[in-house]
């Protein structure tokens, strides 16, 4: 089955795509500048090497190697944290990760609720906290 990509989700792909590509780049590929530690992963900064676990583990751990199901409600978690907003101006708004940090409040509201599932399975994987 071909999948077909239009639209916002065409443009997030390609965004997100865009930029793990020049955060990480493999050793072979590229004019990097500095290797990680894991002898691999070259980037343009070194603070991007810490990156390249998460992507790794992500690739491995949740996608199971392949663009399926798992990859896409991980790029509808992120359009849907990245358009947040608050009533009163005061809180919350953009990609900050709310939606999987705080998902009991980010999924009581009915535009979030869909991604109730993904969201906790994306949870189960994280072994970070916010900050």
């Amino acid at each position: 089955m071909a999948v077909k990509f239009t639209g916002l989700t065409a443009l997030a792909l390609i965004a997100l795509g865009s930029f793990v590509n020049g955060l990480l780049v493999p050793a072979d590929k590229g004019p990097s500048k500095k290797l990680c530690a894991d002898g691999v992963t070259r980037v343009s900064d070194l603070q991007c090497c810490s990156w390249a676990a998460i992507r790794d583990a992500l690739i491995a751990d949740v996608f199971e190697g392949v663009c399926g199901e798992a990859a896409h409600s991980t790029v509808r978690i992120a359009f849907h944290d990245a358009i947040g907003f608050s009533k009163t101006k005061n809180f919350g708004g953009g990609a900050d990760g709310s939606m999987i940090a705080f998902s009991d409040i980010e999924l009581a509201n009915a535009a979030t609720s869909a991604t109730s599932s993904p969201s906790r399975t994306r949870m189960e994987f994280l072994t970070v906290t916010a900050g």
